[in-house]
């Protein structure tokens, strides 16, 4: 799952880099929302959980 969540990062920020001409960083400051709760599973899990969002 990593994995894919890598390559999709990878493979989103890379044309903005080639056509847009934009720097790393500003490429891929915008995956960062995405990006921020992955090292936190199950911190993440029990915020969604909490909010109610969640399906169960």
């Amino acid at each position: 799952m990593y994995a894919a969540f890598g390559g999709f990062f990878f493979l989103t920020a890379l044309p903005s880099q080639v056509v847009a001409g934009f720097s790393p960083l500003e490429a891929g400051s915008p995956l960062l929302p995405t990006a921020a709760p992955l090292p936190f599973p199950a911190r993440s899990g029990a915020l969604a959980a909490g909010t109610g969002r969640a399906s169960r």
